[in-house]
């Protein structure tokens, strides 16, 4: 911080979250991007795109201008050639062009940028970068639970039992599941971490295992049948010593009798470090299994982060 600093408010652009940071504007510019504390969306945090945000404003490899064939011209000679080449192709067969949005956009532009395929260019080829992410995982998810897939706020998640998280930088990835992964355990929810390695979320859980690399597949998809043979009191019909140390071993049967005793049970997980259907499998199929145990509501969580 610099004498002279200035801290301006403004909504961070990285995603369509819509957190709130402040610049800090010092004698040479900007200096840095800080959290927002009292910020209603992010409630006082920021992913890692929020905090170098900065960076990202200072760096020398941002356009500055519209660019063809690498050569950088005004605005007015870039729009005038885009409409010489897409007007043609409208007037013909506008069926043949389409739009690929930015997942960063916030819902008004997107708004905008359908609004302006549909009417202006006459197509319904629309599409956000953000179900690239999102598309593999939750194809997974839908394909093991048989059903559409509805992503549940993250607000919901104040109230549950026991919030399982399939990551320890999730708050990293996403600002808004941090927040709010920290506002349901101040209220009593129980927060688990599942992770080859704490990225910081298993310090502050009430209980983290660390699971072997590449195991968190296995992990899940045995995790459902342990609560149901504990619940009927038999043995356990996995060897779990194969998905960690015994360290691990001894967690894992903490959590399965946890979750046994838990009513409601929520799955949180990141799109972006799992961007698989085989990760949307294995959770939908815990998800199946837990809901299908006589007084256990369980439900995924997936983050778009």
């Amino acid at each position: 911080m610099t004498a002279m600093s200035k801290f301006v408010p403004v909504v961070c652009p990285g995603c369509g979250a819509g957190c709130g940071l402040y610049l800090e504007a010092g004698d040479d510019g900007l200096v840095r991007s800080t959290p927002s504390p009292n910020d209603a969306v992010s409630g006082g945090r920021l992913c890692l795109r929020g905090w170098q945000m900065g960076d990202m404003v200072r760096n020398s490899l941002r356009l500055g201008s519209p660019m063809i064939w690498g050569k950088s011209v005004d605005w007015d000679r870039a729009l005038k050639r885009a409409v010489r080449q897409l007007k043609p192709l409208i007037e013909e067969r506008p069926e043949r062009l389409g739009i690929l949005a930015a997942g960063h956009l916030t819902n008004e532009d997107g708004y905008a940028i359908s609004h302006f395929a549909h009417s202006v260019i006459g197509t319904g080829n629309v599409d956000n970068f953000g179900r690239s992410v999102d598309g593999p995982t939750i194809w997974g998810l839908q394909q093991a639970t048989g059903q559409h897939y509805r992503r549940p706020p993250l607000s919901e998640l104040v109230g549950y039992d026991v919030i399982v998280c399939l990551s320890s930088n999730i708050g990293d990835l996403n600002a808004q599941a941090g927040s709010w992964l920290a506002r349901a355990q101040q209220v009593g929810s129980r927060l688990v971490v599942l992770d080859q390695l704490d990225d910081g979320l298993g310090r502050a859980a009430d209980m983290y295992l660390e699971h072997a690399p590449g195991a968190l597949g296995a992990l899940l998809s045995a995790l459902g049948d342990a609560v149901e043979a504990d619940l009927h009191g038999v043995e356990c019909p996995v060897d779990v010593t194969v998905l960690g140390d015994e360290r691990f071993a001894e967690g894992f049967r903490r959590l399965v009798t946890l979750l046994g005793n838990s009513r409601r049970i929520g799955l949180v997980f990141s799109t972006r470090a799992f961007s698989t259907p085989h990760v949307g499998m294995v959770v939908g199929e815990l998800v199946e299994k837990l809901n299908h145990i006589d007084g256990i509501s369980s439900t995924a969580f997936a983050v778009n982060g």
